[in-house]
């Protein structure tokens, strides 16, 4: 005796429909949320440092030298903190993302560069690492995107 079986579909066009909106969505919820971990994470770099110990570990004479005349030519001698350079931290719009950047040429000594070095002693440890805050906060993003993806889908009907 033959086995016979027979499928028949049902709602295949509204599932259809659900995958391709789901599919224009995923961008948008990936993009929406890079912003958000953008905003973190240039919030956690705008916070102030804490104020150095002394004596004052100075990378070089040259360093100290620099630096103090520095701060005569400004007139900012006993130094007082203006926080410009925490409060630089900024997110421009890319074609394909965001760039979380500081404009401020001697950023890069008080928070490292993208490889985590070039931190001036002076500020290890009382301005937070780029590339340590960066890493800790993609960390969180594969998971992110999921859970909002899952979320969108749910609220469709899958």
């Amino acid at each position: 005796m033959p086995v016979q079986m027979t499928l028949k579909t049902t709602g295949a066009e509204l599932v259809r429909k659900g995958l391709e909106d789901l599919a224009r969505e995923i961008p948008l919820i990936s993009r929406q949320r890079i912003y958000e971990l953008m905003q973190d994470i240039r919030d956690v770099m705008r916070t102030p440092g804490v104020p150095p110990s002394h004596p004052i570990k100075w990378d070089s004479d040259k360093q100290r030298r620099y630096v103090l005349a520095m701060l005569r030519e400004a007139d900012n001698l006993p130094y007082r903190r203006t926080d410009a350079t925490p409060r630089a931290w900024d997110i421009e719009k890319t074609s394909n993302g965001y760039r979380l950047y500081n404009p401020k040429n001697w950023a890069v000594y008080l928070y490292g560069n993208y490889e985590g070095a070039r931190q001036s002693r002076i500020h290890e440890g009382r301005h937070p690492l780029a590339q340590e805050t960066i890493e800790i906060g993609l960390s969180r993003l594969p998971g992110e995107i999921e859970e909002h993806i899952t979320y969108y889908g749910r609220t469709r009907g899958f």
